[in-house]
């Protein structure tokens, strides 16, 4: 786990209309002061957030990233619904032991929301933690690996249904490619002989449908609405790919927004934080299963800054998988303490979480005992109020461990 330390610059800055992802991911980066020259709507803005990390192992770590919105078109639909934020990001980590990662996300929306395309890239070489496979993997079964990764997703989906506001079906296709050398095993461990499928590296190459409701009211820190998105992957070997396999995935999450939200008609309030949701409550439901002979580093997993929070992505994996998590957001605009510096105290906010979860070779063979809980706490700061973008803070605390994620967007 890598955990960034630093304090930086970010400009809110206006620029020739050049996109975000609705939760950024990547490098950890660190909390920013943010500079705001009240651009228009539909204007860029950028935000470069620089940081430095530790972990064990990957030593010190720089850990900058840049992110980057806009808005397609003129802001406003035929409808006269805004446009959704369209968004790049790049980040990047390099640490003193030499190892590197690169990611970039993309995504755009059209003037009219019709059509939605995203693009997601990752190069790196960090090691990563193998417990086994199954729901008991023991912890003392630790062992570490070290990938190359070179991967990219691409899906385009458009709106085949729509009622007049942000609500629509879109449905469309997902292509994933990538490639993994196997650079270093630990000598004994499960990995090292190559009998575990992938544990030599692989390469895989896979196309699928996908289908996506949408009805949330904002994709950068939603308040109300659903989002339910089920996607089928198959990756056959005349494609290119080492094993043939497919995966599936089924991410529903629900938003409801409680009491009023920050007084439209405030005067000390700033213009851009009018209206931003006081009460979330957030929550996730996710199925994901394999079949056919999935590469280990592809087999659904949980843990990391996203799904169960406390976890080290990967402490469990299996060919089956469901989670579900709650989380209460409150952002404190106009309620934070006035002592606070003017330009900072509408920008406060915290969230409380729990989650819970299990892997099983099928979902029949799923049980209660194995399901694993995790719950935590974190902090939020508003670094782009215009976007609704924060920079969290989050603690989660899991049964045998616990973890510290610093990053930019909701978990979800």
């Amino acid at each position: 786990m890598l955990v960034s330390v630093l304090a930086a610059l970010t400009l809110d800055a206006t620029l020739t209309p050049l996109a975000h992802p609705d939760t950024v991911r990547g490098p950890a980066p660190a909390p920013v002061a943010t500079i705001d020259p009240t651009p228009e709507d539909d204007a860029a803005r950028l935000a470069i957030v620089p940081g430095v990390g530790f972990a064990p192992e990957t030593g010190f770590a720089l850990t900058p990233s840049v992110v980057r919105f806009w808005r397609t078109g003129s802001g406003a639909t035929t409808d006269g619904v805004a446009t959704r934020p369209s968004s790049a990001s790049l980040g990047l980590l390099a640490s003193t032991r030499r190892q590197f990662a690169l990611t970039f996300q993309y995504e755009r929306w059209s003037p009219d929301n019709r059509t939605w395309l995203t693009a997601a890239a990752e190069a790196s070489e960090v090691p990563q933690p193998f417990f086994g496979i199954g729901p008991v993997a023991p912890l003392a079964n630790e062992e570490l690996f070290t990938p190359r990764l070179a991967t990219a997703t691409f899906t385009a989906q458009r709106a085949f249904w729509r009622r007049p506001s942000l609500a629509a079906l879109y449905l469309g296709a997902q292509v994933d490619v990538g490639t993994l050398a196997m650079r270093r095993t630990e000598a004994g461990g499960q990995l090292a002989p190559g009998t575990i499928a992938g544990s030599d590296g692989s390469t895989v190459v896979g196309a699928g449908p996908l289908a996506t409701v949408d009805t949330r009211d904002d994709v950068v820190f939603t308040g109300a609405g659903r989002f339910v998105q089920a996607g089928w992957t198959l990756y056959p070997v005349a494609l290119g790919s080492t094993y043939g396999f497919s995966r599936w995935t089924v991410d529903a999450r629900a938003f409801r927004t409680f009491g009023a939200r920050a007084d439209t008609a405030r005067a000390t309030l700033p213009a851009e934080l009018r209206g931003v949701p006081r009460t979330v409550l957030a929550t996730q439901l996710t199925l994901d299963g394999s079949t056919g002979t999935t590469p280990f580093d592809q087999l659904p997993t949980f843990g990391g800054d996203g799904l169960k929070r406390g976890y080290l992505r990967g402490r469990y994996r299996d060919r089956s998988m469901v989670t579900a998590q709650v989380e209460l957001r409150r952002q404190f605009t106009g309620f934070a303490p006035t002592w606070l510096p003017k330009r900072l105290h509408h920008r406060l906010g915290a969230a409380v979480f729990v989650a819970a979860g299990d892997v099983a070779p099928g979902f029949r063979a799923m049980q209660a005992r194995n399901v694993n809980v995790t719950g935590g706490a974190g902090v939020r700061w508003l670094l782009l109020p215009r976007e609704r973008l924060n920079v969290r803070i989050d603690y989660g605390v899991a049964r045998d461990s616990r973890g510290l994620y610093f990053t930019v967007g909701e978990a979800f």
